[in-house]
């Protein structure tokens, strides 16, 4: 947890809590967590989540503990309809990993990036440094590794110097991930992002801005419609969820 400062931040949507700040509040997050040597955590809270972490309490305690829990679009769904807005910045992960881009390249923190295919994790980091002027990128690995090349990955990210770890392996093994090696790392900040590096890669185009409010998934589900299954029941239960908390609302 990110401390006192935090708690006027923090919300909760039925039993699951988030903290809602906005871009400038992130940033002086993350140079508070750069100065303290240790690793932070960084997780978002979205319908996928939430799906996930009903039946896996080992993910649900690795989120609900991190250092910041970052609201995804379903969040805003659920409290525009409740008639409270998130701060406008609360927009999705793509959006965090863009701010902690151009952050650490005014500051000079060395990133690290982990997941995707390798050529995506290439392409993307032949693309960030023309994006992001003075960006220092330490290293990057792909994600198709086993449970044995762990540890050799871990001394790889601790060898470059990184500051900031940037983590796109995919729910819920992306957290198990940084979980399991979050005491380890050398690095300041871990951050799980997803799918971001297809987007910066420029496989994927970004989900449009009629998606912030919970329907990114039906944008997904028109690119990789194998997907609509997956999506189906994640949403119904967010749907209940929903149901629930607008009630509890009410009540």
């Amino acid at each position: 947890m990110i401390g006192q400062e935090s708690r006027s931040w923090r919300l909760k949507f039925l039993d699951f809590p988030f903290d809602n700040l906005d871009e400038r509040e992130f940033e002086e997050q993350l140079r508070l967590f750069v100065g303290r040597e240790k690793a932070h955590a960084i997780t978002v809270l979205n319908a996928n989540k939430i799906y996930l972490m009903r039946k896996d309490r080992q993910l649900a305690s690795f989120i609900f503990n991190s250092d910041l829990i970052l609201p995804e679009n379903a969040l805003n769904l659920a409290f525009f309809l409740r008639g409270q807005r998130l701060k406008k910045w609360n927009m999705g992960g793509l959006p965090r990993m863009k701010t902690s881009l151009q952050l650490a390249a005014r500051e000079g923190w060395p990133v690290f990036f982990l997941g995707a295919k390798q050529e995506v994790v290439e392409k993307m980091a032949q693309r960030l440094p023309p994006a992001y002027p003075g960006l220092k990128i330490a290293g990057y690995h792909h994600g198709y590794f086993s449970e044995k090349e762990e540890k050799a990955i871990v001394e790889q990210i601790n060898r470059s110097g990184a500051l900031l770890l940037f983590v796109g392996l995919g729910s819920p093994r992306q957290e198990k991930w940084m979980a399991r090696y979050q005491s380890e790392l050398k690095v300041r900040v871990i951050m799980g992002v997803g799918g971001s590096f297809k987007v910066l890669a420029g496989v994927e185009k970004e989900a449009p801005a009629w998606s912030k409010y919970g329907l990114e998934w039906l944008y997904r589900t028109f690119q990789d419609p194998a997907k609509i299954n997956r999506y189906l029941k994640i949403n119904c239960l967010f749907l209940f969820l929903l149901l629930k908390f607008l009630l509890k609302n009410k009540a």
